[in-house]
């Protein structure tokens, strides 16, 4: 399998345009005429995490992923994008009772323009746990759609965005609350070093008679940098009186109260300002199983933040 090597492993699966490459037994995958899909059935086949690697794709292309009723899995999907990068399409599917924790990384090259739509609907009872990596990419743009359409229907979506030199990058989230008794919470945590620019835009709505559904986001964003650029535009639409809902903002530069309490225990500005940091990349490069893997994004990140404000 023609794999980097901090990607080499036996539950690895290769997505190339015109072939599916894996070692092991991992029924369910089938080529489309725009793409890949996947039914997961057997729980037993999928009780270990599995890596889906999709390298540069000039076309668009579509990754279905579907999980029938009871079903858990964990997934983590890999995206090597390229300069000459198609658009990307992600639909999951959770049947009622299926459970899917997915990591979703992006570690294209510096110079990849990335145009992004994911979508999911959850049936009564599932649940999706997504943390989601924007780390490579001089121009992206995002659009999330999370649809609960079911009862007890439940999703957490995790996401860190660390935008580099000119890179310019655009996210819109929307959770729909379709059903009562269901629950989001979103939580977003961007970096923007040197000049980069991260605009984003997220939404949740709970229409009428979606009783008991429970709605939250939390947004935070650093910039590492003087020309530096994060934008966020939370909103809530409410349209039940019994349910609970709430979201909060916070971008700016490195507080200087942390930086001080930090310092006063010792450590050095520059160490303070990096501990800090660490602790917005904790949470995701805390789900990264695969030490060669996790190694390669911290490179990848330590690299496009050099010579910021650290």
């Amino acid at each position: 399998m023609n794999l980097p090597r901090y990607l080499e492993g036996d539950r690895v699966v290769l997505l190339r345009p015109s072939f599916i490459e894996y070692e092991g037994d991992f029924p369910g995958f089938r080529l489309t005429d725009r793409g890949f899909s996947l039914s997961i059935a057997n729980s037993q086949k999928w009780a270990e995490p599995v890596t889906l690697v999709l390298p540069g794709f000039r076309e668009a292309n579509h990754l279905r992923i579907r999980l029938a009723s009871g079903i858990r899995a964990i997934l983590n999907v890999i995206h090597l994008s390229t300069p000459d990068q198609g658009a990307f399409a992600l639909s999951l599917e959770l049947s009622e009772g299926a459970s899917l924790t997915l990591t979703d990384l992006y570690l294209g090259t510096d110079a990849s323009v990335q145009i992004v739509d994911r979508f999911a609907a959850m049936d009564r009872g599932s649940s999706l746990e997504i943390a989601t990596g924007l780390i490579g990419g001089s121009r992206l743009t995002m659009k999330d759609e999370w649809d609960l359409v079911a009862e007890e229907s439940r999703i957490s979506a995790d996401l860190l965005a660390i935008a580099g030199t000119k890179e310019q990058w655009k996210i819109t989230q929307t959770t729909r609350h379709l059903a009562p008794e269901t629950t989001s919470s979103t939580t977003n945590l961007l970096i923007s070093a040197h000049d980069a620019v991260v605009n984003l835009a997220v939404s949740g709505h709970i229409g009428k008679g979606n009783h008991h559904s429970d709605c939250q986001q939390t947004n935070r964003g650093v910039i590492l940098g003087e020309k530096g650029v994060i934008s966020v535009e939370p909103q809530l639409l409410i349209d039940e009186y019994d349910v609970k809902a709430g979201h909060g903002c916070a971008i700016g530069q490195i507080n200087p109260e942390e930086l001080y309490y930090l310092q006063t225990r010792g450590l050095t500005e520059s160490e303070a300002k990096r501990l800090i940091v660490a602790g917005y990349l904790s949470p995701l490069l805390n789900k990264i199983t695969q030490p060669a893997l996790a190694r390669q994004v911290n490179r990848r990140i330590n690299r496009k933040m050099k010579g910021a404000d650290l």
